[in-house]
């Protein structure tokens, strides 16, 4: 599992992004990253270029993206 914090410049995303670190045997990556997003939360109106990072991300660690229901 990988427990990413992210400060309100996405810093760590960011780098994780820039550098493709080398993670193995990752099954879950969890939390709300401290983005808000429509394509992440429906409810939410607005667009984060910080969503496609993530996305970007979890695709290089072939992770698939699984949304809660409210």
């Amino acid at each position: 599992m990988i427990n990413i914090y992210l400060d309100e410049h996405q810093s760590t995303l960011k780098y994780l992004k820039d550098t493709k670190v080398s993670i193995h045997n990752v099954f879950v990556m969890t939390g709300d990253f401290n983005i808000r997003d429509r394509d992440l939360d429906p409810s939410y109106p607005h667009y984060s270029a910080h969503s496609d990072i993530l996305i970007d991300i979890a695709d290089f660690l072939e992770l698939k993206l699984s949304f809660s229901v409210h």
